[in-house]
């Protein structure tokens, strides 16, 4: 289903794609680049040791359970297990994606309701229980939330997860489930504030 804004005064209806993930600028009839994808062409280093780490940690955890079963693993059985090892990173990314996901829905909820039931996945939980906690130490009032923005002077186009005031500060906030921060996080703030402006 499409979400159609209109913005800079109606002079840009800015429509976003849900099935295709894509932003369109009905006017031109062009495709709009969204900050994200634009951010992914970014090298991401601890993004190559992550999954390198992950072929090792499913390597070594199948190479121990052999061994608890009482069994070795033959050669032909090995080399299978590192062709499965080459893809463990997906697997895990997507159980991080459903997380992620699950977690945003929930914190979109909060801040539009005030109230949401927690998710029935223990590590969705537990995300969301995080997010309570930061939500409740905190004076949180969005002014939008889930807004499509659009910069037409550097064509660019995004959903910020909530602009308002956090804190009696003006905000732009884009929640993350992730373990870390990182450089394109920042950036998408950036480029979702002037897009704003």
């Amino acid at each position: 289903m499409a979400k159609v804004l209109s913005l800079y005064g109606g002079d840009v209806h800015l429509e976003f794609d849900d099935k295709a993930h894509a932003y369109f600028w009905r006017e031109k009839g062009l495709p709009v680049a969204g900050v994200t994808s634009i951010l992914s062409v970014l090298n991401k280093p601890a993004l190559v040791q992550w999954a390198a780490n992950c072929a090792a940690e499913y390597i070594a955890n199948a190479y121990v359970a052999a061994r608890e079963n009482g069994g070795e693993l033959e050669p032909t059985a090995f080399l299978s297990l590192c062709q499965e090892a080459k893809t463990a990173h997906r697997k895990l990314s997507s159980e991080a994606t459903d997380i992620g996901s699950a977690v945003h829905a929930f914190a979109e909820k909060v801040l539009i309701d005030r109230r949401a039931s927690l998710p029935a996945d223990e590590k969705a939980a537990k995300g969301c229980a995080a997010f309570l906690d930061w939500f409740h130490a905190h004076k949180v009032e969005p002014i939008h939330v889930e807004r499509m923005v659009f910069s037409r002077r550097w064509y660019y186009a995004g959903t910020v997860d909530m602009f308002g005031r956090l804190d009696d500060e003006l905000c732009v906030l884009d929640f993350k489930s992730s373990s870390g921060l990182y450089l394109e996080m920042i950036l998408q703030l950036a480029a979702y504030s002037v897009a704003l402006e």
